[in-house]
């Protein structure tokens, strides 16, 4: 019997995320994040894997600041 898939809506994975739904769209637009699913349609909805999403954020909270030298 296939594994189900465990999978994130973009609701779901936006409130983990803590940003709009608008912002993850244009996360996945320029690449950033990848959907494991995408429905069919232009405006087919997405759904990610956890472990994808826990990737991103642990990306993004060890990004190092831009320095500012003023």
């Amino acid at each position: 019997m296939p594994k189900k898939l465990a999978l994130l809506t973009s609701a779901e994975t936006a409130e983990l995320l803590g940003v709009s739904q608008s912002t993850l769209s244009r996360l996945v637009t320029t690449g950033r994040l990848r959907p494991a699913l995408r429905a069919p349609g232009k405006a087919g909805a997405c759904f990610f894997r956890p472990s994808d999403v826990q990737r991103f954020i642990e990306r993004r909270d060890n990004a190092a600041p831009a320095e500012h030298k003023g």
